[in-house]
């Protein structure tokens, strides 16, 4: 809301000096520059709010020109500015100093401005107030700025209130300043009880000396601390994995420190068991991990991470750009992984997405990985490089091993490890599960002991469970993508790594890669499929036309079909109609092909068919289904209308190219000979939408027809002639098709933004009808009938004979029924009043010869102007 400052008090203004006359005969000069180059919007008005001065800021700001404001009165430059602001104006005017902070101004095309402003009077020399200033700032990107910290803060009490993290704020005191939900959570305290509290009221004498000093040394380093803290909490001794941190202040000073908290106890005790029994497993879970991979289709490393450098034994800017196939794999096993990348890169689905090999490290050492690839596209679909993800499971593998060899010693292990572990004979039955394998399968162990893999496997993965199990036994290890049905009849797919570690037994791993799998099923139909229909896109289609021309597919049937008169529905309906026509035309097709047709949208409104071992008698056949399917849909009162030609390739002489030309003409041949039609029912159906938008203007077109007709004829036109005018009076406002209904039957007058959108509506009923034959002469008359005789019409601002007779006539019968019929914001004449406004405009607006024809020939015959 406004607010009030105290008016400054006149005191009335002292004679100026004989030396200040110079000064105070450029007063208004200096005012005026001073105003124009201030860099913040200010405008100067009289008391009757006219514009006197304005800065160069103000017209930028406002989107205004200077010569449309000074002058004007600030409410008409202005007209929607809410009431608020007049108050604030009547308030200045009296001598108030009023202003706003953070007051949003939404203009007309709905766009909103954020400003702080003030209002104040100004004084002539006499002391009476001259009229106000306002001085304004627009505040868009303090304002964004604001939004933007408040989200920020948001997000961080969310990050708080969600993450598992035990996550604290300590003020230099050692007291909590914020907590997490998860510190609450581990302590059995609410955090509102936890914030304010030291932490020696938390924890004992002997941990918090020590949190404290470590706070101190932080206060003074500004570094971070990594430690572990054993704590007892409930009676149990637990091991904490901390990170302590400084929040350095803008001037350098720490009054506040982070920390961030795992509970790391289940870790700990497994590692430090594990440390005991065997060294080579500690090594091994303190180098698994995780490497991030890129590789562009000449195989150059574009991206790798810390962990891949580490495994590699090199530096990032070292890696980067070397040839991973060249220099970091063993040069027996470059081929079949360059078979494998290829297949990957050219989109090939392959059984499985995991996958092994040997990696050289710098000093020339092997390691193996086990990789995951993904696709990575451009915009347009083209695969660019592939990202992999890979875990050096060199360590793992024997680990693995020694862990079966040592069952009992690594038994906690086992049942915590991350991945599912199942121990299998060698009839596939599981002998030994752990507890990450019950919650795989959602099967309790007692169960799980009394099935064997093939009571797991869907039937879809029973061929490759039982390849999978073959190479198994034959090499003593395999990997695989398989789908599993969980307990509760859900299909899963797991990765499965399976390896023999005694005559008969087996050790499998598995881990649960479902959404890996949707998300690459998802990009594979989004790279073959036309988003819009449904249907394949251009990309499968060529694919597929090369991969079924084979003779055992003949006789093959090529269909192309092109959707008529698409253009003109969008220009007229708007392209979300155009879309549903073409959706709907892609359902009447697919349901009238097998399913193993192949069936595409090339772009646009074109489709095609490949339809194997489909002569063209049956071919025929499917397009008559197709068009009878068809001839039902109809979207808003439209009919959907498709030309189609097709052509068989019976032999091996034949190519594809040829086949599809060849049904390419014919379609074309087609669409020539129906398009016309379809464009003509178009028509009719966009003169009936307009007139059920306005029946006003129904009413208005008939009468203006009915006046061409009757200028025409006694203008001594021909038959043919006067009878193409009354068409073309009759549908000279059809590109009014796409203007809102609340314009076209609105009862006051239109705002200017809503008078531009009328007069649009000649071009648009100009590009509706040229794009018909038999309706493209009269969409010259329909373009040019708001052209003036002076030059001063639209669109194009021809003069005289340049435009078009007809459009002539079309101009006299449109004014004179406007004149004539009831508008709301304007009062109706009279026939005599109307023909003295078309007289007294002839010459200018209107042709001085069709004018005299119509008051002198047509006005008088009342039947005519009924």
């Amino acid at each position: 809301m406004p607010k009030q400052r105290e008016p400054a008090q006149p005191t009335g203004t002292p004679p100026i000096p004989p030396d200040d006359q110079a000064l105070r005969r450029h007063a208004p000069d200096l005012m005026r520059q001073v105003i124009e180059h201030s860099r913040s919007p200010i405008a100067v008005h009289d008391r009757e709010m006219c514009y006197l001065y304005v800065s160069r800021s103000y017209l930028t700001s406002y989107r205004v020109r200077e010569e449309d404001v000074i002058g004007k009165n600030h409410y008409d430059v202005f007209p929607d500015l809410p009431e608020k602001w007049h108050d604030a104006h009547r308030r200045a005017m009296a001598g108030e100093v009023v202003y706003g902070e953070h007051d949003p101004y939404e203009r007309e095309d709905g766009t909103v401005d954020w400003t702080d402003w003030e209002c104040r009077p100004w004084y002539e020399p006499d002391g009476r107030i001259g009229g106000i200033i306002v001085y304004t700032e627009v505040i868009n990107d303090r304002r964004r700025t604001e939004m933007q910290a408040g989200e920020s803060l948001a997000r961080l009490q969310a990050l708080l209130d969600n993450s598992p993290s035990q996550i604290m704020l300590f003020d230099a005191q050692g007291r909590y300043v914020e907590v997490s939900a998860a510190v609450a959570a581990s302590l059995g305290r609410s955090a509102s009880s936890i914030v304010g509290k030291s932490v020696t009221d938390m924890f004992d004498q002997k941990t918090a000396e020590t949190f404290m000093r470590t706070l101190r040394q932080m206060q003074i380093d500004k570094k971070p601390v990594d430690k572990i803290d054993i704590l007892k909490v409930a009676g149990e001794v637990r091991y904490y994995e901390t990170k302590l941190f400084p929040v350095v202040d803008p001037d350098g000073g720490v009054e506040l420190f982070g920390s961030i908290v795992h509970d790391v106890t289940e870790r700990t005790r497994i590692q430090s068991a594990l440390q005991r029994e065997r060294e080579r497993a500690q090594q091994y879970l303190d180098v698994a991990g995780v490497i991030m991979l890129a590789v562009d289709l000449e195989g150059k490393i574009t991206m790798i991470n810390q962990k891949g450098c580490e495994v590699l034994g090199l530096p990032r800017e070292e890696a980067i750009g070397s040839n991973w196939f060249e220099r970091f794999l063993p040069p027996e096993e470059a081929p079949a992984v360059r078979e494998v990348f290829g297949l990957i890169s050219a989109g090939k689905r392959l059984e499985t997405l995991h996958y092994e090999n040997p990696v050289l490290t710098a000093e020339g050492e092997t390691r193996l990985v086990a990789w995951n690839n993904v696709v990575l596209a451009d915009m347009e679909g083209q695969v660019v490089s592939i990202l992999s993800s890979g875990e050096d499971i060199t360590d793992r593998r024997e680990a693995e091993l020694a862990l079966i060899e040592s069952e009992y010693k690594y038994r906690s292990y086992i049942d915590h490890a991350p991945d599912a572990i199942f121990v299998l004979d060698r009839q596939g039955r599981y002998v030994e599960v752990n507890r990450a394998a019950t919650d795989l399968t959602g099967y309790p162990q007692n169960r799980l002991l009394h099935m064997q893999i093939s009571d797991l496997c869907c039937d879809e993965s029973v061929r490759a469970c039982t390849d999978h199990m073959e190479r198994l036994m034959k090499s003593g290890a395999s990997s695989a993508l398989l789908c599993f049905r969980h307990a509760s009849g859900e299909n899963r797919w797991w990765r499965v790594d399976s390896v023999r570690y005694s005559d008969d037994r087996y050790l499998e791993f598995a881990k649960d890669v479902t959404a890996q799998k949707v998300a690459e099923e998802k990009l594979t139909f989004l790279s073959y499929h036309d988003q819009l229909t449904g249907v394949y896109n251009r990309r499968f289609f060529e694919e597929e036309l090369r991969r079924l021309d084979t003779s055992r597919n003949l006789p093959i049937a090529l269909v192309m079909g092109d959707i008529n008169g698409l253009k003109l529905v969008n220009d007229s309906f708007g392209h979300l109609i155009g879309d549903q026509l073409l959706q709907r035309a892609a359902e009447a097709i697919r349901k009238c092909c097998r399913a193993d047709d192949i069936i595409a949208r090339l772009g646009g409104d074109e489709f095609a068919l490949i339809l194997p071992q489909t002569d063209t008698e049956a071919a025929t056949g499917v397009i008559s289904r197709i068009l009878e399917s068809i001839a039902q849909v109809r979207v808003s009162n439209i009919e959907l209308s498709v030309s189609f030609g097709c052509e068989t390739k019976s032999g091996p002489e034949q190519t594809m190219a040829e086949v599809l030309a060849n049904a390419e003409n014919q379609m074309y041949r087609r669409k020539l000979s129906e398009r016309s039609s379809m464009k003509s029912k178009t028509v009719e159906v966009i003169m009936s939408t307009l007139f059920a938008k306005s029946h006003r203007e129904s009413l208005h077109s008939q009468r203006v027809s009915g006046i061409c007709r009757a200028i025409a004829s006694r203008m001594g036109l021909s038959k043919d002639d006067v009878s193409q005018i009354a068409t073309a009076g009759l549908v000279h406002d059809i590109g009014k098709i796409g203007i809102d209904e609340r314009i076209l039957n609105s009862t006051g007058k239109l705002a200017p933004a809503e008078w531009e959108e009328i007069k649009k509506h000649s071009e648009t009923g100009w590009r509706i009808l040229s794009s018909i034959d038999e309706f493209s002469e009269l969409a010259e008359f329909v373009y040019e009938h708001h052209e003036r005789w002076n030059g001063s019409g639209y669109p194009r601002a021809l003069r005289g004979e340049e435009i078009a007779l007809e459009a002539r006539i079309i101009a006299v019968a449109d004014a004179y029924d406007a004149m004539t019929r009831d508008r709301t914001y304007r009062e109706t004449v009279t026939r005599e009043e109307a023909a003295a406004e078309l007289i007294r405009c002839a010459g200018t607006q209107f042709d001085p010869m069709v004018v005299e024809v119509f008051v002198r020939q047509v006005l008088p015959d009342a039947e005519v102007l009924m």
